[in-house]
């Protein structure tokens, strides 16, 4: 028997009673779902991602379409930003696991295209959307309309305003990896962070590196040809092995 689909009805969903993420937490479930390993997620935990979804969804609609006002000294209202129009029948169907294997590749495939150093540019085209211009008085409002009520299109473009939105979004230094910092933080990990200062470490104190692998080398030959074999340098050694034979 077929698993009937719960939707996302009337965005109310459980995201709906987690309407209050912020952007970094939407941020985070996003970096989280890249990562996910749906080949072998049970029932019970996909239903989970799911609900997750549902919060990542509501979440980032509950901020698009809140329009922030500010009041001048004068009593004069004021937008702080351009309110967002999205157009919805009042049903976002919910996706099964190849949609959102889809949805995480895509995801994967923006977010390493981000992290590489060369040209990291996503281009993220999510259908239905439009913009709008509407008077009021005599001035304008410009808004961006969206009213695909596609649950794909939906997350395609709330993931670009999320990323676009979250203050702290990171790529690491070492890997490219993104990750949300925390104060300066550089890496996404201690174990990049690590290699970098290995390998700093290394290029400033080459000459003691070396000379400590050479007095290593010397004690391990000692041992084993005895206490009195002389020891050359490895690189000369190898440079006399491989020059060219004259007659």
């Amino acid at each position: 028997m077929a698993r009937k689909s719960r939707g996302l009805r009337g965005l109310e969903a459980a995201g709906y009673q987690r309407a209050d993420w912020s952007a970094v937490r939407r941020a985070r479930w996003l970096l989280d779902f890249a990562q996910f390993n749906l080949g072998v997620a049970r029932r019970r935990v996909l239903e989970n991602l799911r609900d997750g979804l549902a919060g990542f969804l509501m979440s980032t609609y509950a901020s698009q379409i809140t329009t922030p006002l500010s009041v001048s000294p004068a009593g004069k209202v004021r937008f702080k930003r351009p309110p967002r129009m999205i157009r919805t029948t009042g049903l976002l169907t919910s996706p099964s696991q190849a949609e959102l294997v889809k949805w995480q590749r895509w995801l994967r495939t923006g977010l390493e295209t981000l992290g590489r150093a060369e040209v990291p540019f996503w281009h993220i085209r999510p259908k239905g959307l439009s913009y709008s211009l509407q008077r009021h008085g005599s001035a304008l409002v410009a808004r961006s309309v969206l009213s695909n009520r596609s649950t794909a299109e939906w997350f395609k473009d709330f993931t670009y305003q999320t990323l676009a939105e979250v203050p702290n979004l990171r790529f690491c230094e070492s890997c490219g990896n993104p990750f949300i910092r925390v104060r300066r933080q550089a890496y996404c990990s201690p174990r990049c962070s690590q290699k970098v200062r290995t390998a700093k470490h290394r290029f400033h104190h080459r000459e003691k590196i070396n000379e400590r692998r050479r007095r290593a080398y010397e004690k391990k030959q000692r041992e084993k040809l005895g206490p009195n074999a002389r020891v050359g340098r490895a690189a000369k050694a190898n440079s006399a092995n491989t020059a060219p034979h004259r007659p």
